[in-house]
C-alpha cells in the first residue's frame, strides 16, 4: 500500500517539481537574455564612440577653416597680416580647435557610456522579468527586440558654435571697418580715399 508524503495527495511533491521546473526555465531565460546581449562588448562601445567622432569631426574642421579664413581676412583688411598680431590671433584659433577636439572626444566617451548603461539597464530589466514570470521564451523574444533597438547609433546632437573667442575677434574687426572705412588696409577698397592720407576728395566737372 502506497502513501503520499504528508497525506496531501502528492501536492508537496508536485510543488517541488514545479519549482525545479520553474528554476530551470529561469536559468534558460537568463541564458537567453545574456546570449542576445552578448554582442554588446567593448568593440561595440568603441564603435559607438567612433561613430560620434566621425559625425562631429567634419563640423570641427569646417568651423576651424571658416574661422581661420575670417581671422586672416580681417588681418589683411587691417594691414596686420605680417604682424605679431597674426600669430596671436591664429594661436587663439588653434587653441579653440584643440579644445573643440577635446570636447568631441569627451562627448564620444559619453555616448559610449550611455550605450553601456542602456544595455545593462535592459539586461537587468529582462532578467528581473524572467525571474518573476519564469517565461524563458518571452525573455528571449523581448531580448531580441530590445537588442535590435539598441544596436543602431542614435541621432547625435550638433556641436553648436566652437570658436567663440575667435568669432568675437572677427566681429570686432568687421565693426571697426564699418565705423572707420579709412582704417589701415582699407584704402584699396574705398574708392573715395587717396593713397596718402585717406581723405576724401571733391571732383569738379
Amino acid at each position: 500500500m502506497c502513501f503520499s508524503s504528508g497525506g496531501d495527495g502528492g501536492a508537496a511533491d508536485r510543488a517541488r517539481a514545479d519549482e525545479v521546473a520553474r528554476q530551470e526555465r529561469i536559468r534558460t531565460g537568463v541564458s537567453n537574455v545574456n546570449s542576445k546581449f552578448g554582442e554588446f562588448d567593448d568593440s561595440f562601445y568603441a564603435k559607438r564612440s567612433q561613430d560620434y567622432k566621425d559625425f562631429a569631426a567634419p563640423d570641427v574642421a569646417r568651423q576651424y577653416k571658416d574661422t581661420q579664413s575670417g581671422i586672416l581676412y580681417g588681418l589683411a583688411r587691417s594691414g596686420n597680416l605680417a604682424s605679431s598680431e597674426r600669430a596671436r590671433q591664429l594661436g587663439i584659433v588653434n587653441r579653440e580647435r584643440d579644445l573643440a577636439n577635446m570636447r568631441v572626444t569627451d562627448k564620444a566617451t559619453e555616448y559610449a557610456n550611455q550605450a553601456r548603461a542602456n544595455v545593462e539597464q535592459n539586461r537587468t530589466d529582462l532578467i528581473n522579468q524572467v525571474q518573476a514570470t519564469g517565461d524563458a521564451n518571452l525573455a528571449a523574444n523581448q531580448a531580441q527586440m530590445r537588442a535590435a533597438s539598441i544596436r543602431p547609433s542614435p541621432a547625435f546632437e550638433g556641436l553648436g558654435s566652437l570658436f567663440g573667442t575667435s568669432g568675437a575677434i572677427i566681429n570686432k574687426a568687421k565693426q571697426t571697418e564699418y565705423y572707420n572705412p579709412y582704417a589701415p588696409g582699407m584704402s584699396g577698397l574705398n574708392p573715395f580715399s587717396n593713397k596718402k592720407g585717406g581723405s576724401s576728395q571733391t571732383v569738379n566737372n
